[in-house]
């Protein structure tokens, strides 16, 4: 039972005690202990064992670095135990005829205190952000072959209305732009021929200017159609 006399042990036995409840090997944290010899559940020869156990789990010697009276309220008696470094690892507050009560007896400003819980905490300056490295601009993408496929030339046409970027842009549904047998060019018939342009006007060389032709002789309907008037005039003479 707590209300009793503890069984008394040596500091590395109180202190194995913590250390094979768990298993850590790394740093620990301060401690800060308060008793009063009135307690009601921890019986106050507790306090002595607690100090061997956690002066021995903490590397600290078991006699106290100092010692102050009146701290931290009046009544009260207090031993610090510093480790190498002179830090207070192991606070221990005691009191004649007190009870174990931090509440009532307006002591957390003290533990707030001891636990550094009133002060910012300094700010390490972190580490520079490393440069990035510059970027490659990456490999240019192939546009496609300039005018695939045009389509062939139309008879007295132009050569196709081409652009380099991913393909042909071709004007006419066949790839060129096709100018009427004898007319002015026209860019939206399929391979054929469209408007009554100047005869005397021919295609497109390419290069934007137009060929200037000569008269065309007569066709054949354009015989027939002669031969026919000249037949007709004779009767007419004859009649």
């Amino acid at each position: 039972m707590c209300n009793t006399t503890p069984g008394t042990k040596t500091a590395a036995q109180w202190g194995d005690i913590v250390r094979n409840a768990f298993a850590f090997d790394g740093p620990r944290p301060k401690v800060q202990l308060f008793h009063g010899s009135a307690d009601e559940y921890l019986y106050f020869p507790y306090l002595a064992e607690e100090v061997k156990q956690w002066t021995n789990v903490l590397g600290l010697s078991e006699t106290p670095t100092s010692q102050a009276s009146n701290q931290p309220s009046s009544g009260w008696e207090r031993s610090s135990y510093e480790d190498g470094s002179g830090q207070v690892m192991l606070e221990v507050n005691s009191k004649q005829g007190e009870v174990h009560d931090l509440t009532s007896k307006g002591l957390f400003p003290d533990v707030i205190r001891f636990f550094g819980l009133d002060q910012d905490a300094p700010l390490s300056g972190g580490s520079g952000g490393s440069n990035g490295g510059d970027g490659s601009g990456g490999t240019t993408g192939t546009g496609g072959t300039p005018g695939a496929s045009g389509g062939a030339q139309g008879s007295g046409g132009t050569t196709a209305d081409e652009t380099s970027s991913g393909g042909a842009d071709n004007t006419a549904a066949g790839g060129s732009t096709l100018v009427s047998s004898g007319g002015a060019p026209s860019g939206a018939t399929s391979g054929g021929s469209s408007g009554t342009g100047d005869p005397a006007v021919g295609s497109d060389d390419g290069s934007g200017c137009q060929i200037a032709r000569g008269p065309r002789p007569l066709g054949i309907m354009g015989l027939v159609l002669l031969g026919s008037v000249a037949i007709l005039l004779r009767r007419r003479r004859t009649a």
